[in-house]
Formats: structure tokens, sequence, C-alpha cells
């Protein structure tokens, strides 16, 4: 067993403050701690444990220095890593007894009586009643009371990135399936795979558009609005920008103001925030409104900010 020496206490609470003053890139020492202090929050708290791309965020550091991180001698000695409950290990019967023990066991065992509970309860003379164990839910039926088993992941998953495509399939089909169980491989389960769906179908990060299809990609390509694979690719690059948006609330990192209204003007609508009146909206509607703004591709925007700004001039007194 290896020394406890060489671990100082440092309370759980104060981690926070500290992980939130440090210089980026994180060094090993800090990643290594972090860890320590995230697998106390699943051990005490029940908090989920996040993946590698949650740290990757976090750290700013790259995917292999994370995996690295991952398979050094990270955990607490106190707390070494335990086997699963449902390891093959821990479903194995317990070898402590003998068979001889065993055999004694069940001679001292009481007898059980000769009559089944069915004769020892007195009879009424009437029928027992058939219970129907259909659910008030779905209609089907289901033998000894039981609920029925509940979705997999992988459909939970699914089901949360089909709420923005009602159209798809209401089953993934095999290829969906297999990209929707790569994303929960990434992303470490089915509440950061929901945030990551969520922020490529609300945020209007270019990073998002480009991932729903809005806008195309440096090389002029342009991703299918449905194209689950492509969500699945880029996970490691993307999923870090989507739980800092959700972080904020499911906002856009707010844009650093500049000294000119019209361009200041023009990074908010870009952030979802539509003039009513003034120079502003007479210059939105000059371009074709907000929808223009909304439909706009890399290849466009620089020529619809420039009529914006231009416009946005000449309506200012």
């Amino acid at each position: 067993m290896k020394p406890l020496a060489g671990f100082d206490p440092l309370p759980s609470a104060d981690w926070p403050e500290i992980a939130a003053g440090l210089a980026r890139p994180w060094s090993d020492a800090a990643c290594r701690h972090d860890l320590r202090w995230h697998a106390m929050q699943e051990r005490v708290h029940g908090k989920r444990f996040p993946g590698r791309p949650y740290f990757m965020g976090r750290w700013t550091r790259p995917e292999w220095d994370v995996r690295l991180i991952f398979r050094s001698d990270w955990r607490d000695p106190m707390y070494p890593a335990k086997l699963s409950s449902d390891s093959p290990a821990a479903l194995q019967p317990d070898s402590s007894r003998t068979p001889a023990a065993a055999t004694a066991n069940a001679e001292n065992a009481p007898k059980s009586s000769s009559r089944t509970p069915a004769a020892l309860q007195p009879d009424s003379g009437n029928p027992a009643p058939i219970t129907d164990h259909r659910s008030p839910i779905t209609g089907d039926t289901h033998s000894g009371g039981k609920p029925p088993t509940p979705p997999s992941p992988a459909s939970e998953a699914y089901a949360a990135w089909r709420a923005a495509h009602p159209r798809a399939p209401t089953k993934p089909t095999p290829d969906a399936r297999r990209a929707v169980e790569r994303i929960l491989v990434e992303t470490a389960g089915v509440e950061h795979a929901a945030v990551y769906f969520a922020w490529v179908e609300g945020s209007a990060d270019e990073a998002a558009r480009r991932l729903r299809g809005e806008a195309p990609w440096p090389d002029g390509t342009v991703t299918r609005r449905d194209d689950l694979e492509s969500l699945s690719r880029h996970i490691p690059a993307r999923l870090p920008l989507a739980l800092a948006w959700n972080e904020r609330g499911r906002r856009d990192a707010p844009r650093a103001a500049t000294n000119s209204p019209a361009l200041d003007a023009w990074l908010a609508m870009l952030a979802g925030r539509w003039p009513t009146d003034g120079p502003a909206a007479a210059a939105l509607r000059a371009i074709g409104g907000s929808s223009a703004v909304r439909a706009r591709t890399s290849f466009d925007e620089t020529r619809l900010r420039d009529r914006f700004l231009a416009t946005y001039d000449t309506q200012s007194p």
C-alpha cells in the first residue's frame, strides 16, 4: 500500500474559488486535483462525473493531454477506484462459505409447513378478483404489476435531439443510433448530450450555425440540419462552448463594445437583440428585416453588414 504522506488537506468548498483564478492552461498538478474534487462530488453528493470534453474546455488542454492525465495516478489514496456494483467481480457468488457450512445451515433451517399459503387462507366462497395490469399511461399490459422497462440512454438522447426535428423517424435508424451512442460516449451522458443538442439549435454562435446548416464551413460545404453523424464528429471542439453557453443561462457570450454605435447595433442583432425604433430599426428594415440577418451566410454577411452600417449612418441625426 502506498504511504499517505504528501497529501495536505484542502477544504473542498475552497476549490471552486481557487480554480477560477488559475492561469490557463492548467498545470498537470491542478488538473489532477480537479479530478479528485469531481470524484468527491460524485462520491459525496451524487453528482455526475464529467467526461473528457468537459475537462478539455475547463483546463484548456488538448484531448491527448487530458487522456494522459486521466491515466495518471490522480486518485486520493483514501478512496481508490472501486469495482462497480455491475462488474463481473461484484456479481460472483460468495466463495467464503464452504459446502459443508452451507449444508449444515440448510439442515438447521426450520422446516416449512406442508400446507400451501392457499390452504392456510379461509375459504370465503368467493373467487379471487382478476386484476387488470393494464398501464393507465400506455394501455400496455405487463404481468405482475411491474412497471415497463425505462428507456435506454440512447433512446433518451435521440428523443432530446428529435424534439428539434419532429419529422425524423420516431425510432432511430441503425446509423442514427450508432451516432447517438458515440455522442453519449463523448459527452459522458444524456445530460450533456441534451445541452449540446440545445446549443446547436439555439445559439447564434457561428460554430452552432454551421452544425445546423445555416452557415457554410470554410471549404464551402454545408451540413444537413438533421446530420447526426456530423454532430458526433465535432463534439471535442464544440462541447466546451455548449457547456459555457448553458452555464450563462443559455445565452451567447457578450461581444465587446466598440466605438461605433452602428457596429454595436449590428453586434446586438447577431446576439438576438432586435431594435424596435431609431436608426437601427430603419437600417434593419432597409436590409430586409430580421429574417435576412438570420438567413445570412459567411459569403453575404459582409455585404449585409456594410449595407446596415451605411444606412444607419444616413439615419443618424
